[in-house]
């Protein structure tokens, strides 16, 4: 799954759409959808549709994780996990979030005032 090219800057929410299908190439949704996340300084974070907000199912077999990348800049990479039954399938990828220079995690204000 590709991300849409672009700048992704700290304290950001960035959105990861998901969609799985069966052996027959139909939509379909799994027993369970989890998304992890591991950010550059190696925090996991894991999401679960129908526990977690961040998972949105659009449509039949179609859903999205919208997650905020905090002030950690670097290489994120992410999964998504889903099972039906015994069947484990899991799509994944990465991304990179810029160092901003408008941006200064030690402090409340903007970097350029």
């Amino acid at each position: 799954m590709a991300m849409r090219p672009g700048l992704i800057e700290p304290q950001t929410t960035v959105r990861i759409p998901g969609r799985f299908r069966d052996n027959d190439g139909t939509l379909v949704d799994p027993t369970e959808v989890v998304f992890r996340t591991y950010s550059p300084t190696g925090t996991e974070t894991t999401f679960t549709f129908g526990t977690d907000d961040e998972i949105e199912k659009i449509d039949t077999g179609i859903y999205a994780c919208d997650f905020a990348v905090g002030d950690d800049a670097g290489r994120w990479s992410w999964r998504w996990e889903v099972t039906d039954g015994f069947t484990l399938a899991a799509a994944r990828g990465t991304f990179v979030v810029q160092s901003s220079p408008w941006h200064d995690p030690s402090s409340s204000a903007d970097a350029y005032r």
